[in-house]
């Protein structure tokens, strides 16, 4: 990191501070809006069939149960200890795999699925008997064969050695782990206790053989985190050495959030603390060797998200970074969200009462949507690349768009003069870069912009 005193790094710590956003869509979910029925999905999925060809999707799969509340948590997620629920929404989820399965066969055909990830909550808590179905219907809109990355999101305490090597056989290829951190105060403090040991355990060679692209979430803002103690996290993460690597901003918003009311705000690292927190662990992890992938991931330089930004296909989507086998996905449980045709989005209603009312009218159970226009496919795309290559040429850009970049970002252009004068972005005739030391701000710059934000 550019060094900078403390007073000057705060005074762009709060300059900037107010502005973040992780532009995992574009246009943002606040202005989506309830007009998007049934209907409106039938028409994308024509869309993205009969114009585009069938272009290649991923299937998100929400399971939103967890059996104890982590307290950073700001998932959508359903605290349960009676599996009967569990049971009971599986059934509503089936229901809406078979409205896809027909919708898709009216067109003779089934969804191009590439990537399946199984998400939550905790799907770490289906039991076998569940999970055996659950993949049969998955199978009913997917060519297994043909999957080229199949994940779960791993809740570690709930697995064991031989429930892994149970996922591979039902074709599972990767596997995400929820980490957060390793140092033993922070884990009491946001409840959720799991020992580095348990990590290693499960993390055995013939796991790793069988897995590729074996991803740890770690949280940095997290109560009781020092710069000292978050190290030695990192340290205890370099010696386990996943494939992937995801650094997490703890979002808290206790208003929102009630349970995170557990973690007192004044056990919180400030801003210009936490902050080096991540400048640190940014520098152990490329002075390891992996290879920074946007603003937050990283992996090794074989792993397929490496290669991916190397050759210039990787992309951003609210799953993370991806290698770019598609750019379209369809969400399936409660608060899921689909992009279909490349420019319909939809968003499932939370509420599994409302989602329930939607299956059993034999109607999506979509509460709110949006339809990108031209201009606002073009800004998507530029934030995307900015958001994962902290680069872009403006010819080349524009020839991509059918555009003359400096003529149609013009506004925007004269706007960005004080990331210049920050030190946070270069640009001259040809192109703009962020700085190694602005990397930080980009989502500022991406929100430059963005048109439905007026500073």
């Amino acid at each position: 990191m550019q060094m900078l005193s403390r007073n000057d790094y705060m005074k762009l710590l709060d300059k900037y501070r107010n502005l973040y956003a992780m532009y995992v869509e574009y246009p943002h979910k606040s202005i989506w809006n309830a007009n998007f029925t049934d209907a409106s999905v039938r028409q994308a999925v024509e869309a993205h069939i009969t114009k585009l060809g069938n272009p290649p999707i991923l299937l998100y799969v929400h399971i939103p149960f967890c059996k104890m509340q982590c307290y950073y948590c700001t998932c959508h997620t359903t605290i349960t200890r009676s599996y009967d629920r569990v049971k009971d929404y599986l059934k509503y989820l089936y229901a809406e795999i078979e409205l896809i399965h027909a919708l898709f066969r009216e067109y003779g055909t089934k969804p191009n699925i590439k990537e399946i990830h199984l998400g939550g909550g905790s799907p770490t808590l289906l039991q076998r008997q569940e999970f055996d179905e659950l993949i049969s219907q998955l199978e009913r809109i997917s060519d297994f064969p043909y999957i080229d990355e199949f994940t779960i999101e791993v809740d570690p305490r709930a697995v064991t050695v031989e429930t892994l090597k149970y996922y591979h056989s039902k074709g599972l290829n990767r596997l995400s782990f929820g980490v957060q951190e390793f140092d033993p105060e922070v884990q009491k403090t946001i409840n959720r206790v799991q020992p580095a040991s348990l990590l290693e355990g499960l993390l055995t060679p013939e796991i790793r053989d069988l897995f590729h692209g074996i991803n740890f979430d770690i949280m940095w803002g997290l109560p009781k985190q020092t710069r000292a103690s978050f190290q030695k996290t990192m340290d205890t993460l370099l010696k386990i050495s996943p494939d992937r690597v995801s650094l997490l901003l703890l979002h808290y918003a206790p208003k929102v959030k009630k349970h995170q009311m557990m973690m007192k705000e004044s056990d919180l690292p400030d801003l210009y603390d936490r902050t080096l927190m991540f400048h640190d662990a940014v520098e152990k992890l490329t002075g390891s060797e992996y290879v920074r992938i946007g603003l937050e991931h990283f992996a090794k330089p074989e792993d397929d998200l490496a290669k991916a930004l190397k050759n210039k296909t990787a992309g951003w989507n609210s799953l993370g970074y991806t290698a770019g086998r598609y750019r379209n996905i369809i969400g399936i449980g409660t608060g899921s969200a689909s992009t279909i045709a490349n420019n319909y989005y939809f968003q499932n209603t939370y509420e599994f009462k409302e989602y329930k009312d939607f299956i059993l009218k034999n109607t999506f159970p979509v509460f709110r949507g949006y339809k990108l226009n031209r201009d606002e496919t073009i800004r998507r795309e530029l934030i995307q690349k900015l958001r994962v290559y902290f680069t872009l040429d403006f010819a080349e850009f524009g020839n991509a768009n059918n555009i003359i970049f400096k003529k149609y970002f013009a506004s925007e252009i004269n706007q960005l003069e004080e990331f210049v004068s920050d030190g946070i972005l270069e640009i001259d005739d040809k192109s703009m870069r962020v700085t190694d030391f602005g990397k930080f701000f980009t989502m500022q710059i991406c929100r430059k912009f963005d048109r439905n934000i007026t500073d």
